[in-house]
């Protein structure tokens, strides 16, 4: 189980990360650096709800995956491997889950698009591909990705014809892909990890990769061609996940030895701090309102899902202008 869990947690340290992939492959096109916008509010500590810590003792719960207004899909090892469950992440009183897939094997990284499929990555034989399945529960499983494996993190277009997803290469380097429904093809996009799609463009997805010693964010067009660096930092910036409107940007900032969760504009000019816990927080995802983040921390001894109300810190970045980049207070 603890090679299963180490592969879980590749994104909740920085020391995971780096050791994860060690590429520096250039892309098509790079645009010069945008300024990481720095309005740091550590001093303003917000209410963190326990949505799974309470629920299964004795285990980690990661990659939390909204369903939809009530309903949070996560992978568990309560029961001696990986699996996706769901629980209610509105009422916290209700300790009922729900098992989202039936198998044998471990099960990881799950996606619910707005339909109810549910896309995720399972290991039989060693191969780990992406599956999907219809919700309440999957009973069968359908290869959605062929002909590549060891592959992790889908995540489906809004509109619903491409699949990101990340592949190992034969050097051990992860590549970004994408699922051609339409024409039944694989298409590799670049070297980096973790790609998700902006829900407002589906041309548009943000993903990781190292530079120079650190992992930054960085956001990709496919019509273009354009690439653009959203993070600049001595510290490691990954996790990157788009608001359902597409203008902010959730992710992971690792800094003095711990990991915080920020939110920073989809241009990357302006970021706020959410929670200084001083635990290892990641993988934030957004819950469909785009009001509250789903995140997971391991601030009482194991890995659990959280949540954390932003209303009024986002209305303020979505109408405040961002500071010049050549300003004293846009430099990182």
């Amino acid at each position: 189980m603890q090679s299963n869990l180490t592969t879980l947690t590749i994104f909740c340290s920085a020391l995971a990360l780096a050791t994860s992939c060690a590429s520096t492959a250039s892309l098509q096109s790079e645009e010069g650096p945008t300024p990481d916008l720095l309005a740091s509010d550590a001093s303003s500590q917000r209410a963190v709800a326990e949505v799974t810590s309470k629920r299964f003792p004795d285990s980690d719960e990661m990659a939390p995956a909204a369903i939809d207004g009530r309903r949070v899909a996560f992978v568990t090892n309560a029961n001696g491997q990986l699996d996706i469950r769901a629980v209610d992440y509105v009422n916290l009183e209700d300790g009922t889950s729900s098992e989202l897939v039936a198998s044998d094997s471990d099960e990881k990284a799950p996606f619910v698009d707005a339909k109810g499929v549910c896309y995720f990555v399972a290991d039989p034989g060693g191969r780990c591909q992406v599956f999907s399945g219809n919700l309440p529960k999957v009973e069968s499983r359908r290869v959605v990705v062929t002909g590549l494996n060891h592959v992790n993190w889908p995540h489906l277009s809004a509109d619903g014809r491409r699949l990101l997803y990340s592949a190992l290469n034969a050097a051990g380097r992860y590549e970004v892909w994408y699922r051609n429904f339409s024409e039944g093809s694989d298409v590799n996009v670049c070297v980096g990890q973790r790609a998700r799609w902006n829900p407002r463009d589906p041309d548009e997805f943000v993903f990781v990769r190292e530079e120079g010693g650190v992992w930054s964010i960085f956001k990709h067009n496919l019509a273009t061609r354009a690439v653009t660096r959203l993070t600049r930092s001595d510290a490691d910036r990954f996790d990157p996940e788009f608001s359902p409107d597409g203008e902010l940007i959730a992710f992971v900032s690792n800094e003095s030895n711990s990991s915080d969760i920020r939110v920073m504009r989809a241009d990357g000019s302006i970021s706020i701090v959410v929670d200084t816990h001083g635990a290892r927080d990641c993988q934030p995802t957004w819950t469909p309102d785009g009001q509250s983040l789903l995140f997971t921390s391991d601030r009482q001894g194991s890995f659990d899902i959280y949540r954390v109300a932003l209303e009024e810190d986002l209305a303020g970045m979505r109408s405040e202008r961002a500071a010049p980049s050549d300003s004293p207070a846009a430099q990182p």
